[in-house]
């Protein structure tokens, strides 16, 4: 009862009680806690940022994303052998792709959250869920080292495979 106490009394310098969803991050902590026996005593950072922000910093992390050149070159193998029309642009689509899902994300590199203000209620708490998840696993086993710190966004299937067992597990 005690640790609740002293994480409730962080969480309030957080602006996450202004958006009513505080109760969400000692919602998940008791879980977490019920289900790995792992108490999360250390203090999160989020940012709330509007749609403007959010998408910089989206567009800031897409540019230091080699996915992007790994997916020109699958591209131009795809099309080399007829599996992609001469027009498709895999890059172009996963770009939208990238942008289209983002309510939030958990950046393992700075260790904050990104949250979007406006996004609607009713998707804030399974993106807090999902993404405080994160910040359980990064803060357990060390999300960074897990992916091989410099493949992090590889199309090695080592990373592939690591990625979706932090996604699945999340």
């Amino acid at each position: 009862m005690r640790y609740y106490l002293v994480l409730f009394a962080c969480l309030l310098s957080l602006p996450l009680f202004s958006l009513g969803v505080g109760k969400y991050i000692i919602d998940i902590n008791k879980k977490i806690y019920e289900v790995a026996h792992y108490r999360i005593t250390k203090k999160p950072t989020f940012l709330f940022l509007d749609k403007s922000e959010f998408v910089k910093v989206l567009k800031e992390k897409l540019k230091k994303d080699p996915s992007i050149k790994n997916i020109y070159i699958i591209e131009k193998a795809l099309k080399f052998f007829g599996l992609l029309n001469k027009d498709d642009n895999l890059q172009k689509a996963y770009k939208k792709l990238y942008f289209s899902f983002a309510g939030g994300f958990y950046d393992p590199f700075s260790k904050q959250f990104y949250m979007l203000k406006e996004f609607p209620k009713n998707f804030l708490k399974p993106i807090l869920y999902h993404e405080y998840y994160h910040f359980y696993q990064d803060l357990r086993y060390d999300i960074l080292q897990f992916l091989e710190n410099e493949k992090l966004y590889a199309f090695d299937d080592r990373v592939i495979v690591r990625k979706a067992i932090l996604e699945g597990e999340a």
